[in-house]
């Protein structure tokens, strides 16, 4: 067991001792993501895009579901009817038990449908933010970037690469769109 302590006391005071002198050949940036997407002409105009079709998809889906809540209205109309048996209104309860299961299950099943659409068509649009956040590091020799807002507990504003991503992507939207497409 003191052999095993020993040695962990080793292993802990050497890094100790090299900790500092590898983190002054560290060269870190972070960037604020949501800044970088909010000035990203792309990703404005990509999610503007989106929710447009988004919002005629939606409307489709709500036309579904109030069909659905107008047969749901006519079941429960026959469930109160006292002129029908009780077994009609039992059937029409039975019914309506089944309907609206059937309407949550494809209110759910579109929802998650159109988040998926959604995640896919701005995935092109994320990756190239995270291209250049990666040949802007390359470029001033980062070893590491990171989100203001992963637990980023302090930073020098100095090391904030943030309007250097969002030059760097607007210009280059710019040259993609003044480019004639062959």
């Amino acid at each position: 067991m003191r052999k095993f302590a020993l040695i962990i006391g080793v292993l802990l005071l050497t890094l100790a001792l090299s900790t500092p002198a590898f983190a002054k050949d560290l060269k870190l940036a972070y960037v604020t993501m949501e800044e970088v997407l909010n000035n990203y002409t792309l990703y404005i105009q990509e999610m503007n895009r989106i929710q447009k079709e988004l919002s005629e998809k939606e409307k489709e889906v709500q036309a579904s579901l109030d069909e659905y809540q107008r047969k749901l209205d006519e079941l429960q109309g026959k469930m109160l009817n006292p002129m029908l048996s009780e077994e009609a209104r039992a059937q029409a309860g039975d019914e309506y038990t089944q309907l609206m299961n059937e309407a949550f299950s494809y209110r759910d099943r579109e929802l998650s449908q159109l988040d998926a659409w959604s995640q896919k068509q701005i995935q092109p649009v994320l990756e190239k933010v995270y291209y250049e956040i990666a040949d802007i590091a390359e470029e001033e020799g980062y070893d590491f970037v990171f989100n203001e807002s992963s637990s980023l507990v302090f930073a020098n504003t100095i090391h904030n690469i943030t309007q250097k991503v969002i030059d760097s992507l607007n210009a280059k939207a710019m040259e993609e769109t003044q480019t004639p497409s062959e």
